[in-house]
């Protein structure tokens, strides 16, 4: 019974393979024998006749041919380029096996493609769901990137990243948060109630420092673009963090709530909780955190408070 090709077979990887056989037959290894048995002239050799006998690239890709179920190599090889000319041509082939191969290396390159391609972007909607975790997260942060540059393209898929706010996958979360913050502006259809509000702080919660990060980021994002959450969102923010951290990790959190804030102090009618919050890390341990203090005051600060300190 012949061997089943590989579900994506390629011409490096028959070549690759019916060249490591000649190695190992050279190098006396037994187990190059179950292939090079498919040759017509070892067909009821044994594995002492098989590896006695001078065996040239040719002939071993006879027998390569003949594994797989092929009269001659001349036949694998048209085969294999055949099907590997029709993925290049197929858009859903070409992302998948891109992904694949290359990773998160990939997720520029397709995010600028799915701008273009609709079936692309399709491809990376389903590919956060694949059991390939490579193909998982390279889709994932493709998206993510596609959101920073026009996230109204995501929003049909909004559940998908609702969804994955409440998965086990901590990337998947933490890319969730980034997109659906940044769909905030282009939520015409209000998706982003209280109810997810209600999640994101909550996230703020979760004893993954980054975690809560990225889900500050968001409601910045979402208090700036959302004047109905606005007032809940900074009553949490302004708040000490509650969960039990080490202080590194508190003080790194309070400088992303001073960017979220930022985000839209300038739109509040009364931004004195904001800064209030912001003075109280003027002499944070941190130095990037006491930076982010001092410039949110000197740029949200009225003279006359300024004055005051």
């Amino acid at each position: 019974m012949s061997a089943q090709l590989p579900p994506r077979p390629s011409l490096r990887f028959i070549q690759e393979l019916a060249k490591d056989l000649l190695k190992s037959h050279r190098q006396g290894k037994p187990d190059s024998c179950a292939v090079l048995r498919a040759h017509p002239r070892f067909r009821n050799a044994s594995d002492r006749s098989i590896l006695a006998a001078r065996l040239s690239l040719q002939m071993v890709q006879h027998a390569v041919a003949h594994h797989y179920g092929f009269d001659a190599w001349s036949d694998l090889r048209t085969h294999v380029e055949a099907a590997q000319a029709l993925r290049e041509t197929t858009p859903a082939a070409d992302v998948l096996e891109e992904l694949h191969r290359n990773g998160n290396k990939a997720s520029e390159r397709m995010a600028a493609r799915a701008m273009q391609e609709d079936v692309v972007l399709n491809m990376l909607f389903q590919g956060v769901s694949s059991a390939d975790k490579r193909i998982k997260n390279a889709s994932a942060k493709a998206l993510q990137l596609i959101s920073e540059k026009d996230a109204a393209k995501l929003c049909r898929e909004f559940e998908l990243f609702d969804r994955l706010l409440d998965g086990e996958d901590n990337i998947l979360k933490w890319i969730a948060c980034d997109v659906i913050g940044n769909m905030a502006g282009v939520d015409s259809r209000n998706r982003l109630d209280e109810k997810l509000v209600a999640k994101f702080l909550r996230l703020l919660e979760d004893p993954v420092m980054i975690t809560a990060a990225h889900a500050t980021e968001a409601l910045g994002k979402i208090a700036q673009s959302k004047l109905q959450h606005r007032q809940k969102i900074t009553a949490t923010l302004v708040e000490p963090d509650s969960v039990r951290r080490h202080p590194e990790c508190h003080n790194i959190l309070a400088g992303k709530r001073i960017d979220a804030m930022a985000l839209y102090a300038d739109v509040v009618k009364d931004a004195e909780p904001l800064l209030a919050f912001a003075r109280g890390q003027l002499r944070n341990t941190r130095n990037a955190t006491r930076r982010k203090a001092d410039i949110f005051v000197r740029k949200f600060a009225s003279p006359k408070s300024c004055a005051a300190r």
